[in-house]
């Protein structure tokens, strides 16, 4: 049905909730509200690739990596600072923030207004940074301090496929219930005749030392292992097989990790920078079976497309 709406002003209803990621099949918490919603921004993450061919761009893919973002609020309460910024209350009543804080996998609800009805809308995966602390002395007139909270959503996997966000206008069967229960993943429309699947890659948050680290598979890691690493993605994978272990079995896994991670977000360091992140130099050996798991996951839309295109450039 179309939307009634011709304009969308005002940000209100902002609601969190906690995501946890069992065994691949996510499980959402109840929706908390968070009064005091003054602003959001997201910006689209992902790149645009083009094909040429024929002296013109034969065919172009674009690549959808989630979302960066800032939500400002009017107050930073204690609850989401221990719930979702990882902060612990001490003995005391304090709320205390350290260098190793543990981050909670979380979604964002929120609406905006129209000029008929208000859209609602759900982000599934995200995880909130640490905000800056600002404060300014009181003048003739009182102008309150807000907190901008940093936030990197990423695509969520689900049987409805990789799930970044979803609008819900007011036609929506959960319209009414939206911010009062538990969200669910996206049910398939029914259509006459099969559904073909398509290939999707295979995002996942894997925790390392109790934070979630978002790791991508995708028919673009073989490339990227190759481009930082000098090595053949293939002959690597195959160590696993071969019950060897050892040295080169935990670099590989270091290597695969940083990969996956690179290629969930390119923002990150280096590997050696990165890997200096971590407490323990077994924290990501700990971590095998989810990482070799997710290259099994998504071994079709790596390996075949591989074959298939070193036989062309041939």
């Amino acid at each position: 049905m179309a939307e009634t709406n011709k304009v969308r002003y005002g940000l209100s209803n902002v609601h969190v909730g906690t995501v946890t990621v069992e065994d691949g099949t996510p499980t959402f918490g109840t929706p908390t509200a968070y009064p005091g919603a003054v602003s959001i921004t997201m910006t689209a993450e992902g790149e645009q690739s083009n094909f040429y061919a024929d002296n013109i761009v034969y065919y172009v893919t674009d690549s959808n990596n989630g979302y960066t973002g800032d939500l400002e609020m009017a107050y930073l309460y204690d609850w989401f600072e221990t719930q979702y910024l990882g902060s612990k209350e001490s003995q005391e009543g304090m709320i205390v923030e350290t260098s190793d804080n543990p981050t909670q996998m979380a979604y964002l609800m929120f609406q905006f207004e129209g000029d008929v009805n208000a859209t609602k809308y759900i982000i599934y995966n995200m995880t909130f940074g640490r905000p800056d602390l600002e404060g300014n002395t009181k003048e003739d007139t009182t102008e309150p301090n807000t907190t901008t909270i940093p936030f990197t959503s990423v695509p969520l996997v689900t049987e409805f496929g990789n799930v970044v966000k979803s609008k819900v206008p007011s036609t929506a069967s959960n319209y009414a219930t939206f911010f009062t229960t538990k969200p669910t993943v996206p049910t398939e429309k029914s259509a006459t005749g099969p559904r073909r699947k398509s290939a999707q890659p295979m995002f996942k948050g894997i925790h390392i030392e109790g934070t979630p680290i978002m790791m991508k598979s995708d028919g673009g890691t073989a490339r990227l292992y190759r481009q930082y690493f000098k090595k053949d993605f293939l002959s690597e994978i195959q160590k696993f097989n071969s019950k060897d272990g050892g040295a080169d079995i935990a670099e590989l896994l270091e290597n695969l990790a940083w990969t996956m991670a690179k290629r969930a977000d390119d923002r990150i360091p280096d590997i050696d920078e990165w890997l200096g992140n971590f407490q323990s130099p077994i924290s990501i050996y700990e971590k095998s079976n989810d990482i070799f798991g997710m290259l099994t996951a998504s071994q079709t839309s790596i390996v075949n497309p591989k074959k298939k295109n070193r036989q062309k450039s041939r």
